[in-house]
């Protein structure tokens, strides 16, 4: 598992070390990203919802893909509504200790 509520630092940094790509699964931690503050808070800065900005914390780690589940076509829409943002250092940080 790789998620906001689940950081595997040390495993993130073998992957980048070694030129392996992780692939994230259950990227928003089977539902629970909804409704966490942290992510709403940034979130509303940029439009955009909880679930989006995990998955954009994950893909903007450098050798990090993830896979998530999709319900429906809005969902799936959803989750590729990504790429139109970036975080910065110090969201990326805070997001990094949600699981601490």
């Amino acid at each position: 598992k790789y998620h906001p509520f689940h950081s595997q630092r040390k495993l993130v940094d073998y992957c980048s070390e070694n030129d392996v790509l992780l692939t994230a699964y259950s990227p928003l931690a089977r539902g629970r990203v909804v409704g966490n503050h942290t992510l709403g808070e940034i979130g509303e800065k940029y439009g955009k919802t909880e679930a989006q900005v995990a998955l954009k914390w994950l893909t903007q780690q450098e050798n990090v893909v993830a896979i998530p589940k999709a319900s429906s076509n809005d969902h799936r829409k959803e989750n590729l509504e990504i790429f139109d943002f970036e975080l910065n250092d110090q969201e990326m940080e805070k997001i990094s200790r949600i699981g601490d």
